[in-house]
């Protein structure tokens, strides 16, 4: 019965658009209009102000508590000192691992995905170095979404692997509500871990420029592009949509004709070209090689 249902702690934050946006912990985030966010910050329930049909809607999308949730809380965003110098060093680094991995790939390069699996390297030998290398840069990926999203208490219902599609995802939909440095970190800390590597491998291939560092740097260049296709679920889109301020971008499209939303919708149309671009770029690059590559040492078998 929706009437004895309790909604968990409700947190919000308004966009740029003048909106609001709601969300609670697990639960996916709403936009609502200036009144019903007014009635929610003075502490009134979902089912003391909305109608059936919204309670409903809300119920959907996960706003009641159940069992295993009564106190439900999102990961608290801290805003002390010690944050804030971690937030400014991830950013830092980002921005000199970038500076680093842009000139040796001026000098050297990009290794593309023919130095993934090498002709001449044994195949089963590659394949496995390439296997267990982006198991363990991915698994290190989402650690530092966990850290820079304060997700670690929360990680029985926000880590997830899925085998199927050969993805390690780690849920943050609750950083809507946190600032902009705060948010911006948790989203950028995945791809900026992948750019130091990046950086660190470029400078070792100075000193060891075999094959398992070229496989290294072209599997790190995957991720880091893999990220930039903004036409799918990736860090690249969630950052797009988190400096538009824009949760709901996909249903943009009815708003195109509003002065508001207009240059909102086109900066979104265009990286989603950008996006396709990237894939196709990742198609032709690394996945056709490596085909081909398999293909050449396995005949050779």
């Amino acid at each position: 019965d929706l009437e004895e249902m309790t909604n968990k702690p409700l947190y919000l934050r308004k966009l740029k658009d003048g909106k609001w946006i709601v969300l609670a912990l697990d639960s996916e985030a709403l936009v609502i209009d200036e009144d019903l966010a007014e009635s929610f910050l003075q502490g009134t329930s979902i089912n003391e102000k909305c109608n059936d049909e919204t309670i409903e809607i809300f119920r959907q999308s996960g706003f009641y508590n159940n069992e295993q949730n009564a106190s439900a809380v999102i990961p608290e965003e801290k805003d002390n000192k010690k944050w804030k110098t971690a937030r400014y060093a991830l950013l830092i680094g980002g921005v000199l691992a970038l500076l680093i991995t842009i000139f040796f790939t001026l000098a050297t390069g990009i290794p593309t995905g023919s130095m993934i699996i090498p002709p001449k390297i044994d195949l089963w030998r590659s394949i496995s170095f390439a296997i267990a290398f982006a198991a363990t840069t991915t698994m290190i990926h989402e650690l530092f979404h966990i850290i820079y999203s304060r997700n670690w208490k929360n990680l029985s219902r926000s880590f997830h692997i899925s085998l199927k599609k050969s993805v390690v995802t780690v849920s943050m939909t609750y950083i809507w509500v946190w600032s902009l440095l705060a948010r911006v970190c948790a989203v950028l800390a995945g791809i900026i871990l992948d750019v130091i590597l990046l950086a660190v491998f470029s400078i070792s291939r100075l000193l060891f420029d075999n094959w398992i560092v070229l496989s290294a740097i072209s599997i790190l260049w995957v991720r880091v592009l893999w990220q930039l296709r903004f036409h799918k679920n990736c860090d690249g889109r969630l950052f797009a949509m988190l400096l538009l301020d824009t949760p709901l971008i996909d249903d943009m499209e009815e708003y195109a004709d509003n002065a508001v939303y207009k240059k909102t919708v086109f900066i979104w149309k265009i990286l989603n070209y950008v996006g396709k671009i990237v894939n196709l770029a990742i198609v032709v690059f690394w996945i056709i090689p490596i085909i081909v590559n398999i293909f050449i040492c396995f005949f050779r078998i």
